[in-house]
């Protein structure tokens, strides 16, 4: 794998083990008013871009107010619970004593990412952290990612995008980064994997543990 001077990393469902927590809460507030669907479903509509899902479900502002400071609040009391992928830690750490720049550029919010990275004691891991919302536009769209190597003085071509969602891998190719597609077996109910490689991802890995290796 060729090295880069900046490495840009999604969080849920890349660096932590979060998609089924999320999954679980947003499947119970959609049951209540009674609409029932599939984990993919979910991923694609909601995961990175919830608000506009749930008008897209049919609710009211009113009603995506509530159901979005419900979200926040759960979030931030199970967050701390959720875990690392096993040997993710290994790889900032190591990116770090490289002298590699590393950032997070996620569309949860500020208030639960920092009780999630703050756990896992990875606040200084990262050089910049970007929220979804601090961000203009959620990804696919690269205004995050180029707000993030802005500040980092460094150029696209020089960086990396690494993530498990189309989402991520767009915003990556909209930037000019090249693409990393962090694929664990687990992520086989959410996204089939052809229509991941259909964005074009520069590498693919399934586990922390491949990439690890290849960075040595």
């Amino acid at each position: 794998m060729k090295h880069y001077e900046a490495y840009l990393f999604d969080w849920d469902g890349t660096l932590a083990q979060s998609h089924d927590m999320w999954l679980s809460i947003m499947h119970r507030q959609l049951r209540r008013h009674n609409i029932t669907v599939s984990d993919g479903q979910i991923v694609k509509q909601l995961f990175g871009r919830y608000e506009e899902g749930l008008r897209e479900f049919g609710f009211s502002e009113v009603e995506i107010k509530a159901l979005t400071k419900e979200l926040q609040t759960i979030a931030k009391q199970q967050f701390p619970l959720v875990d690392l992928f096993p040997g993710a830690q290994d790889v900032l750490n190591t990116l770090r004593q490289q002298g590699k720049k590393v950032a997070l550029v996620t569309a949860s919010y500020r208030d639960v990412i920092n009780v999630a990275v703050g756990n896992h004691k990875l606040l200084d891991f990262f050089d910049i952290i970007i929220t979804g919302d601090e961000m203009k536009a959620q990804k696919p769209d690269p205004s995050g990612l180029l707000l993030v190597l802005e500040k980092l003085k460094i150029a696209p071509s020089r960086a990396i995008m690494i993530g498990d969602s189309p989402k991520d891998l767009l915003a990556g190719n909209n930037a000019g980064t090249d693409t990393l597609l962090f694929y664990p077996p687990e992520h086989e109910s959410q996204h089939p994997l052809s229509e991941l490689q259909s964005c074009k991802p520069t590498y693919t890995i399934h586990s922390w543990q491949e990439f690890f290796d290849r960075l040595q």
